[in-house]
């Protein structure tokens, strides 16, 4: 006997695939709520509000007669209607790069690039004796890899395979007259890199720079040339920690520098990359408490209630408590209540800009050697006459 089973039902049913944002809107338009729409398209409602609210910061703003999104990957930085007997008639809108989600693809862009250097560092024979409670640390002022300056317009002829050289020259010199400290730190206080892209301009205030060939060559010297003293400080030191901080030329690039010489020292138990985003980063070593940033955005006064704040056990643990900054380009060193400060020359020449705007200071690298109970005991220096001299 047959039953029957009345009309069919309209169900509509969860689908995977990936909605456009004019389905999403055509949706919200025709049902007139997120509930029904969701219902409609086969989304979760979390999702769908995610959604929205990103085709919101792109410009999507009916209330405001604001129905056309600006493309993925800018947002909206202004909009101008006008409005004739309250009828619309023309509308500009002007936009700007999402710079947080062209960040987060540089970042996804540099860990598939990772994967093909992962663990390939070759291990270096370790030295057999050692100061345990010694620690050296090597200061690599502003080395704006990727600058490029005229002599006739900048006084010398600079570029950088010159700032390579003279880097490698630097830290074989130091190495060499360094204790046989168990720990050896090698410590960029930012702007390593004189641009952070191809695009040869500061990222945050547009200023125009003078750079030298294509950035994926300067890129290229520049981890070659960490890569090299890492190498050479595992000779002398069992460990070695290295600190790739972000500066104002280099904020981005900074991070994926630290990426891809983490993966490349995977396997290498005696090498520690600092992976930490933060703006300042800090390091224990006995009774000795170590800040280090590049500067910019705090005045050297202010950073021992900065440690004192982000590190109050350590600091009160702590007998010798040390801020290493850069920046400015000038080696200053004071002391205040409990903590000294001290920033650090570069090895690098000036540009035309500074050339003529009257910068000067000395070109220098500093060892720093510190015991785990004394603090600061002895220090070494490279000079950029000492190390062209050895040419």
């Amino acid at each position: 006997m047959s039953q029957s089973l009345g009309k069919p039902t309209s169900i509509t049913m969860p689908c995977n695939r990936k909605h456009t944002d004019d389905e999403l809107l055509a949706a919200l338009k025709e049902h007139g709520s997120i509930a029904k729409a969701c219902a409609a398209v086969g989304i979760d409602r979390r999702g769908f509000q995610r959604r929205i609210k990103a085709l919101r910061a792109r410009g999507y703003a009916p209330e405001f007669d604001q129905t056309h999104p600006v493309p993925e990957g800018q947002l909206v930085a202004g909009v101008s209607t006008l409005y004739v007997d309250g009828q619309l008639k023309a509308q500009w809108v002007k936009s700007r790069t999402d710079l947080d989600q062209l960040r987060d693809a540089m970042l996804e862009c540099v860990k598939a690039m990772a994967e093909d250097v992962r663990g390939l560092a070759k291990p270096v024979r370790a030295p057999r004796e050692s100061l345990a409670s010694s620690l050296s640390a090597y200061l690599i002022g502003d080395a704006h890899f990727g600058l490029y300056a005229w002599s006739e317009e900048a006084g010398e002829d600079f570029d950088t395979s010159i700032a390579s050289a003279d880097l490698r020259k630097a830290i074989d010199l130091l190495v060499a007259g360094a204790p046989a400290s168990k720990t050896g730190y090698l410590v960029d206080v930012g702007d390593f890199l004189h641009a952070d892209s191809r695009r040869a301009a500061t990222p945050q205030s547009g200023n125009q720079l003078d750079v030298d060939t294509r950035f994926q060559k300067v890129i290229r010297v520049a981890l070659e040339a960490l890569k090299y003293c890492v190498g050479r400080m595992l000779v002398k030191h069992k460990r070695v920690h290295l600190f790739v901080r972000p500066g104002n030329h280099n904020p981005d690039a900074a991070g994926w520098m630290a990426l891809v010489l983490s993966a490349y020292y995977e396997r290498d138990k005696r090498v520690l990359v600092e992976m930490s985003p933060a703006e300042y980063v800090y390091a224990r070593f006995g009774s000795v408490l170590i800040g280090i940033t590049h500067g910019d955005r705090v005045k050297m006064q202010e950073l021992p209630s900065i440690m004192a704040s982000d590190r109050a056990v350590d600091w009160g643990e702590t007998k010798h408590r040390y801020w290493w900054t850069g920046h400015i380009h000038h080696t200053t060193h004071q002391e205040y209540r409990g903590c000294f400060v001290e920033s650090f020359n570069t090895l690098a020449a000036s540009d035309a800009w500074h050339r003529a705007s009257g910068y000067r200071s000395a070109r220098q690298m500093q060892r720093i050697d510190i015991d785990a109970e004394h603090g600061i005991y002895a220090r070494g220096l490279a000079n950029i006459g000492m190390l062209r001299a050895a040419t």
